[in-house]
């Protein structure tokens, strides 16, 4: 019997989340075994072949030069955080849901455990008869491209927006509608919506003439690298291989323009849109372009919707973006990277450290130490590095991004004025869809709240400054006076 067959049977009597943990010994045991069939040599070549093409796998060698190492998608979760976690999962459509627990619970695989459950509670492995090895192998694939040192845009960000997700595809008005594919698009976006992002905006690509900004033409950057990415995984994974081509090639185009959508540059045209088809009552859900249109305004509220939180949650994101800006207004110095004792060693000043840090991390020097790894030694590597420094700071000599100075920046001033033009005026408008239902009124609720204490923080804030600049110039004026006083 198969190996394939024999898992899918065995988890008759296995509860999802079991499942998912017993499928990263499951896929490993499948893949060994497929080591040994005759046609080895064959797959191995086309396993290879697809690895290449597949566009995001090419930033994987930068990770070497970021100190992270590979996690292997074996995990074992211990029975009693099993059985915390599968509790959570049973309140799963609940808006207080906390995914920085599960996330803990899960070790670190939220987005992997989360996505395998929801996939089973939508029927959608039946409906499409997805293979549970193959569909774990994505979703690990998927998970692992996050880049876990960024504070905000990580792997709990997507499984965080995938739960939001979850919870709006449940509101009623549009619930009746939707059809398994719809469903699927949906999860399926919210949980690769920003896989490979380098925790820096569109701005900062285009400035530093970043191959993406050349590549997408300086539209929506990060946004098509997200989808690309994500096809890319898709094909690799044969996920979807056993579906007619046709339907393949209709959900890469609907992933496509669901991902497109997250572009918060879009923003107004999406909003004004959703108030033409508000006031003029014109939705029709039972047609599938604007049921697409719906979703994609439902990824758009979940990719936003921390303001919308228990203030505990929502202030921890709060503090994980800003702190995601103020990197890159300051970025930091290379520290995971083996070359960095080189560089201080030769006086290398932390400017220009900083300098080199998004060329050295995407490999885009023209001398890169990857691709000179076989061949120099480290000093010679820095030497050669060096060499193109002058060049480098020229590039780099940016004028900080809005919203990423932290001297000028505070995090509630950031959030104020992200809940006022951003927030309210979309999540207004989604509860004029869905009715005032009891979701959308306590997200509202927890937004109005949020937003008064970000306004009572910045308050103290503003407080706190005046009373330091009086202490100040008071200060001052004793110190000349003593000054005065000194001179005979």
């Amino acid at each position: 019997m198969p190996l394939t067959l024999q898992i899918n049977q065995g988890a008759q009597n296995v509860s999802p989340l079991q499942e998912c943990s017993n499928l990263g010994y499951s896929a490993h045991a499948y893949m060994r075994a497929s080591k040994y069939t005759t046609h080895s040599g064959e797959i191995g070549t086309k396993k290879k072949v697809k690895r290449l093409l597949s566009f995001q796998r090419y930033f994987h060698a930068s990770r070497l030069l970021r100190g992270i190492v590979p996690q292997a998608s074996l995990y074992l979760l211990d029975e009693d955080y099993l059985g915390q976690a599968r509790h959570m999962l049973s309140k799963v459509g609940m808006w207080d849901f906390d995914i920085f627990l599960f996330d803990r619970l899960t070790n670190g695989n939220s987005l992997v455990t989360l996505l395998c459950h929801l996939f089973n509670v939508h029927g959608l492995i039946h409906h499409f008869q997805l293979d549970m090895v193959t569909l774990h192998r994505f979703l690990v694939m998927v998970q692992e491209d996050y880049h876990s040192q960024n504070p905000y845009h990580n792997a709990v960000h997507a499984a965080d927006v995938t739960q939001a997700m979850h919870c709006y595809l449940k509101e009623p008005k549009l619930a009746n509608f939707l059809t398994p594919l719809d469903i699927m698009l949906g999860l399926l976006a919210a949980a690769a919506h920003d896989v490979d992002h380098p925790g820096v905006n569109q701005q900062f690509l285009i400035k530093t003439n970043h191959h993406l900004a050349s590549l997408y033409q300086n539209v929506s950057v990060l946004e098509n690298h997200h989808w690309r990415s994500t096809i890319g995984m898709l094909r690799e994974s044969r996920l979807l291989a056993h579906l007619p081509k046709e339907m393949t090639q209709d959900i890469e185009q609907q992933l496509g323009s669901l991902i497109l959508a997250t572009d918060i540059n879009r923003q107004n045209e999406f909003l004004t849109r959703l108030k033409a088809h508000l006031e003029n009552k014109d939705l029709r859900l039972e047609d599938a372009p604007d049921r697409h249109f719906m979703l994609q305004i439902a990824l758009k509220c979940a990719d936003i919707c921390n303001p919308c939180r228990l203030w505990e949650m929502s202030k921890q994101w709060s503090e994980r973006v800003c702190e995601e800006f103020y990197r890159q207004g300051q970025p930091s110095d290379i520290l995971n990277s083996p070359f960095t004792l080189f560089f201080k060693a030769l006086n290398v000043t932390r400017e220009k450290l900083a300098n080199l840090q998004w060329r050295l991390l995407y490999n885009q020097l023209p001398n890169s130490p990857l691709k000179l790894s076989k061949k120099y030694d480290d000093k010679q590597k820095c030497a050669l590095i060096l060499h193109v420094i002058g060049d480098l700071e020229q590039k780099f000599e940016l004028e900080i991004s809005p919203l990423c100075n932290q001297q000028k920046d505070s995090i509630p001033s950031i959030q104020i004025g992200f809940m006022t033009y951003i927030v309210e005026p979309l999540f207004e408008e989604w509860a004029k869809f869905t009715g005032d239902t009891p979701l959308s009124e306590n997200m509202l609720s927890h937004l109005r709240r949020n937003k008064a204490k970000w306004r009572s923080l910045l308050h103290k804030q503003h407080s706190s400054c005046r009373s330091n600049d009086h202490s100040g110039q008071v200060t001052e004026n004793e110190e000349q006076t003593l000054n005065e006083g000194d001179i005979p």
